[in-house]
């Protein structure tokens, strides 16, 4: 409902609903979402943003624990960096569930850190690590790893 009334669009709306399939055991919320996707033929859009919703929930809801290792390591995991606004629309349909028991309006601590982790790795420039490591191709994924952590640490 609130994501209806904050007029967010179907996959967002799904994924908030979602959510509750992976209370206390995310794997097991994945199988009931990719169940429920596949016997209702669920769009494509709606089903990955629903499948990472079960995944990623209790990762969202323990932001503000997270190391910044931990925090690229979920970014990385969502494929943020390749689609940054699939991120944020996890974190619409999270901080809509929020907002379903706690009744608040504003976004969520959890979902606010997440998103200036997510603008700092960003602007990583993962051309220029390449750069520097063109003579071993075999460190780059380290490397740009390393310099996203770092990024985070930072912000």
């Amino acid at each position: 409902d609130r994501a209806a009334q904050r007029h967010h669009a179907l996959p967002v709306r799904f994924a908030a609903l979602t959510q509750e399939f992976g209370r206390g055991d995310p794997e097991e919320g994945v199988r009931r979402v990719e169940a429920g996707c596949k016997r209702l033929r669920i769009p494509n859009d709606c089903r990955d943003l629903g499948l990472m919703s079960a995944r990623e929930r209790l990762q969202v809801r323990r932001a503000l624990a997270l190391s910044p290792e931990e925090l690229v390591t979920l970014l990385e995991r969502c494929d943020a960096i390749r689609k940054p606004q699939r991120l944020r629309e996890l974190l619409l349909a999270c901080d809509c569930h929020h907002a379903a028991r706690q009744a608040p309006t504003a976004p969520s601590p959890e979902s606010l850190r997440i998103a200036a982790t997510l603008e700092a790795v960003l602007a990583v420039d993962a051309g220029a690590i390449a750069r520097q490591h063109s003579g071993d191709p075999k460190r780059l994924p380290q490397a740009i790893h390393a310099a996203r952590v770092a990024a985070a640490a930072q912000r």
